[in-house]
């Protein structure tokens, strides 16, 4: 079956395991960017607001390729662990292994639940980063500005958002005729949790803390209160 390559996180194939990661030459030529971008706001103030909107929609579409949310798994079948990374459009790590421990609680398969987000996930960023940055050439129209940005700024809360509903339905639509009778229960969304012989541990990832970081300095770059930015109202 066809299949695309991991860029970043964990991936299997078949029996074989990969775990893609960058390198620090490509994090200094990030921070060497960033400073690049810091110095041409400090020589073009007037460019600020442009620069923080368009900076933001690169980020967002960045962010498609780190993991959004993780779980690690610890289980007497598997010592070395299991492992299971969520991006927007996409599962990675133990996913049939996982598949086969829900399965003796009768929990639905890992690919059955979000498959129509899934499906969305990359048209619906790439079409919420386009606004965004268009929002960034409205010139003196706030309001328009704002509804442009506002799928960006409301992202990372419709993802975990999903994310709990999935997880709630999950944990509380166990099939009756299960391996192991058990009671049923919502996964965490952060921290924790014992099932049994397995316990979990989740956590947010990469991916999702820049997302949070595009609604952060969307919110700046949108702010009306500064001198600077008000100098910017036309976006001229």
């Amino acid at each position: 079956k066809p299949f695309i390559p991991p860029i970043y996180g964990q991936g299997k194939i078949a029996q074989f395991k990969a775990t893609a990661t960058f390198s620090v030459g490509f994090y200094l030529s990030l921070f060497s960017a960033l400073l690049a971008r810091i110095a041409v706001y400090i020589r073009y103030p007037h460019w600020l607001r442009k620069g923080l909107i368009t900076d933001a929609s690169i980020l967002l579409l960045i962010s498609l390729l780190f993991s959004y949310w993780r779980v690690d798994f610890a289980s007497g079948k598997y010592p070395k662990g299991l492992i299971l990374q969520v991006r927007p459009h996409r599962l990675e790590g133990s996913v049939m292994e996982i598949d086969k421990l829900n399965s003796d609680i009768g929990m639905r398969e890992l690919e059955t639940a979000a498959k129509f987000e899934r499906k969305v996930a990359v048209p619906t960023i790439i079409l919420a980063s386009m606004c965004l940055l268009a929002s960034a050439f409205t010139p003196g129209q706030p309001r328009i500005r704002f509804w442009l940005a506002l799928p960006s700024l409301l992202f990372p809360l419709i993802f975990v958002g999903q994310l709990f509903w999935w997880l709630r339905d999950s944990g509380l639509n166990l099939a009756p005729s299960a391996y192991r009778a058990i009671t049923t229960f919502v996964p965490p969304l952060i921290g924790e949790k014992t099932i049994g012989s397995v316990t979990t541990v989740a956590r947010f990832q990469t991916g999702f803390y820049f997302a949070i970081l595009v609604s952060l300095v969307t919110v700046v770059a949108l702010w009306p209160n500064d001198r600077n930015f008000k100098n910017q109202d036309t976006y001229t």
